[in-house]
């Protein structure tokens, strides 16, 4: 959560700091820190819902259980990658 927190508070300040300086590399700095606080908090907040709908491993005494099985992590994290080439299927102009 603290890293979702730090992709915030950096989409924050380049929004207000991006028009401050008038060179261009200061814009493109701050563009930058935009879509890379952007992209941190989309990818962090899909592990979140991919860890919400896997569920929590619980051993038989009610405590937090490790999983150990090898497909066990990588839906958490690729629930979390972008779905871009997607978008276009869902538009409603493709649709039969």
């Amino acid at each position: 959560m603290m890293l979702v927190l730090l992709g915030l508070i950096a989409r924050a300040v380049s929004i207000e700091a991006r028009n401050r300086g008038q060179s261009p590399a200061w814009r493109r700095f701050f563009d930058c820190s935009f879509a890379f606080g952007s992209t941190l908090v989309a990818l962090l907040l899909g592990v979140a819902v991919g860890n919400l709908m896997r569920g929590l491993p619980l051993d038989a005494r009610g405590e937090y259980a490790e999983p150990s099985g090898p497909c066990s992590i990588p839906f958490r994290y690729s629930s979390g990658r972008p779905r871009w080439p997607c978008l276009p299927c869902k538009e409603p102009a493709g649709w039969p």
